[in-house]
């Protein structure tokens, strides 16, 4: 038998034993294949920690953390995941944490099968700012009444005030409208019961003059659950106590049993066998020697068609170096490249002109949408020293103003001293534990300050002096504070950049109640004049796509090695902007023009939390620049454009 005989035999026995040939009910699982799940834990005591089945406590009693599910539907896993050791801000919810655990049992039985198995885990792995202890009031304290404006009631509640109508800060003492006198509204707060069962034990409530007083008899290694995280009551003394939320299901071991609902095998990859390629049998280059050979003669090839081409005119996907100046028609300057027309004294220039970041002919993509309509697009067809002026109307330039984009905003905003968020929610948006008096930044202008940890939520309150003002581009902020209302008043400035959650506006108009911020583009309904002188055109490299390195360390010493300059990118699955940056950004021939010239390297920093850690990150996608001798350069957070990148890796050269 020949060695490429031996190969296809030994290829199909290995099919066989993953079970690629295999058919009926009888399928054993594989690392790789997605699988649907039910399952049960239970702690050592046999109660109920947690089930996918929403009637499992019909059969078993329940523990303090069990929380009943809502759907009957199987959870679908990959078996043979690795277990996990994220930092303790950053796991999953309670469920999935423990589906990826029980899904490297599933590896090997039937499709059919039950498994049983016992979960333990490590501690989760903690960042040094971000200690999983957290220490809550032993006793709490709740008002009998509390007054305020019919105004600081609609901001609180969304409602009209109505006499008999339920206020609930706190399910156990509730409270509930008495009265409605004027401009005020009267609230009183009494509980149902003078003893509650509580996630972190029994609470007493006791009567006070002006207050209510809930004693929690909490039991030192009492499980509690808070949202979606597990701990363990450490320790209790007259005032505080003190939990631990450091280790997985409050570091008990888990009995679970695991029954498989569903099988999805994952695709094989069979690998066809080599055989010896007919020029190295002939003696001639090897496949190696001719690839540098093919590729060095294709790169000479080009550059002799550069040089043949140089006076050819710009084609759709050409790089254009361009010198241009925009106008409106009657020569009020709206950007240009050009320094001397920008100091011009006598050039007038739009209230929102703004200096670039440098003067100079830009690289742009002939026929590719940037900047402004128009300008890509006049590219093609132009040689290289060759002018061109441009009238564009309104509807081939920025459109006509649309009414629907613009937007009527209140001057002053009114919310509460003090606020409340789910212990949970707090945890995600800050990556941090909630401790009492830490100072946070909730809003602008001022931080916040942890005043009061609960078994559900935090409350929050805003530490900010009356009277106090704040500058911002947009304007100036006052701030008024009466009783339990903070009420800050916009001074809008006209012409201003103002932020909306679905991208940036112009404030446009003010009466001082309300201001108008505009949306539309500001030379919407205008034309404009493009005055376009080319310096050069180019056609973009061509090749193979960018060769990223997926593991940090071995990038920057790869780097090192060569004496590149590196670009770094920090990103994560879920990140839009960061699949917009692979997608458009890199690939454009701008950037994929420093293919060569730069080591590239790119890591999940969602998963590899160290490197998040490591650059203090923020935000995603983070691309870090370093230079030829290893040392960083810059750190940008968020989406960069082409041009802004593409300046910036230049610099490095």
């Amino acid at each position: 038998m020949n060695r490429n005989m031996k190969a296809t035999c030994y290829l199909t026995l290995l099919a066989a034993a993953l079970g690629g040939c295999a058919s009926g009910g009888n399928r054993i699982i594989a690392a790789g294949d997605g699988v649907g799940i039910h399952f049960t834990c239970r702690l050592p005591n046999g109660e109920l920690a947690l089930s996918t089945d929403p009637d499992a406590e019909k059969s078993a009693p329940s523990s303090r953390i069990y929380q009943k599910r809502v759907s009957a539907e199987p959870l679908i896993v990959v078996a043979g995941g690795a277990k996990m050791n994220k930092p303790v801000q950053e796991r999953m919810m309670l469920e999935d944490d423990v589906a990826e655990r029980l899904a490297i049992a599933l590896v090997g039985i039937r499709e059919d099968g039950t498994v049983r198995t016992e979960l333990t885990a490590d501690r989760y792995a903690v960042q040094p700012d971000s200690k999983p202890i957290v220490k809550i009031a032993k006793v709490r304290k709740r008002p009998k009444e509390q007054r305020m404006t019919l105004a600081e009631y609609k901001t609180r509640t969304g409602m009209d005030a109505a006499t008999d109508q339920k206020y609930v800060t706190d399910p156990v003492v509730p409270g509930k409208v008495v009265a409605i006198t004027g401009d005020e509204v009267l609230i009183r707060f009494a509980p149902a019961v003078m003893e509650i069962d509580l996630p972190f034990g029994k609470g007493l409530i006791r009567e006070k003059e002006d207050r209510y007083e809930i004693d929690i008899q909490a039991v030192p290694g009492t499980l509690v659950r808070t949202g979606n995280m597990i701990g363990r009551i450490v320790s209790v003394d007259d005032e505080m106590i003190t939990l631990d939320y450091g280790h997985p299901f409050g570091g008990e071991k888990l009995s679970c049993e695991v029954q498989v609902k569903s099988l999805k095998t994952a695709e094989k990859k069979v690998i066809e066998p080599q055989s010896v390629p007919a020029n190295v049998a002939r003696g001639e280059l090897d496949p190696q020697a001719e690839k540098v050979f093919d590729e060095g003669m294709a790169k000479m090839l080009s550059m002799t068609a550069q040089a043949a081409g140089a006076t050819a005119a710009a084609r759709s996907g050409d790089l254009v170096t361009v010198n241009y100046t925009v106008a409106l028609e009657d020569g009020t300057l709206v950007a240009t490249t050009q320094e001397k027309i920008a100091r011009d004294q006598a050039v007038k220039k739009v209230s929102w002109y703004r200096e670039p970041g440098g003067y100079g002919p830009q690289e742009l993509v002939a026929g590719k949408p940037e900047i402004m309509p128009g300008l890509a697009e006049a590219l093609v067809g132009m040689k290289a020293g060759e002018k061109r002026r441009i009238t564009l109307a309104p509807d081939k330039a920025f459109g006509m103003p649309d009414p629907k984009k613009t937007q009527q905003l209140p001057c002053s905003q009114a919310f509460p001293t003090t606020i409340r968020m789910p212990a949970d929610e707090y945890v995600k948006r800050f990556s941090t534990f909630p401790v009492v008096n830490k100072e946070v930044e909730l809003l602008p202008y001022f931080k916040s300050r942890v005043a009061e940890v609960t078994e559900r939520d935090v409350a929050l309150e805003f530490q900010v002096k009356d009277g106090a003002q704040f500058t911002d581009t947009y304007g100036t902020v006052s701030v008024a504070v009466a009783k339990d209302t903070i009420t800050t008043t916009l001074k809008p400035k006209l012409g201003a950049p103002f932020p909306l959650k679905d991208g940036e506006g112009v404030i446009s108009a003010t009466d001082g109640i309300t201001f108008t911020v505009d949306m539309n583009h500001p030379l919407a309904g205008k034309s404009i004049v493009l005055d376009l002188e080319t310096v050069s055109v180019a056609t973009p490299p061509q090749g193979a796509s960018i060769d990223w390195i997926e593991d940090h360390d071995a990038g920057l010493a790869r780097a090192k090695q060569e004496g590149k300059p590196v670009l770094l990118i920090l990103h994560a699955d879920w990140c839009s902007w960061c699949k917009k940056t692979f997608s458009d950004v890199i690939p454009d021939p701008r950037i994929a023009a420093l293919r060569d010239r730069f080591v590239w390297v790119r890591v999940n920093s969602d998963k590899e939390a160290k490197y998040k850690q490591k650059y203090a990150q923020n935000g995603f996608p983070m691309i870090v620049l370093f230079k030829g001798d290893g040392s960083e350069a810059r750190r940008m957070e968020g989406f960069q454009s082409v041009t802004a990148l593409r300046s910036m890796m230049r610099e490095l050269l």
